[in-house]
């Protein structure tokens, strides 16, 4: 049986939970506070999906998965921005290669 004592692990579960933070970001904010680098720089970009405007049409979608994609989120942080399944976005990717 665990130990259910780790007050750590239960804190780093909690800002996961919170944040949205995946359980290895969590753990690094945890450990190391907001201010350093790897948990700022993590912490603007979950800042900037948050601020992304939805799209009105297919179209527009799309090219916003693009755009983010080449700034470097991975397709699961696209589909959940956009409230979209992750084979959505994969679709959506491949289109754009074909045209």
């Amino acid at each position: 049986m665990q130990d259910f004592d780790n007050r750590d692990g239960w804190y780093c579960l909690c800002i996961s939970i919170v944040m949205g933070l995946d359980p290895q970001e969590a753990a690094l904010l945890y450990e190391h506070g907001p201010d350093y680098p790897q948990c700022r720089e993590f912490l603007k970009k979950r800042a900037y999906l948050a601020s992304v405007e939805r799209p009105k049409n297919r179209e527009e979608e799309r090219k916003l998965i693009i755009k983010l994609r080449k700034r470097g989120y991975s397709i699961e942080d696209i589909a959940e921005a956009l409230n979209r399944d992750s084979s959505t976005i994969r679709r959506a990717i491949q289109k754009s290669k074909e045209k």
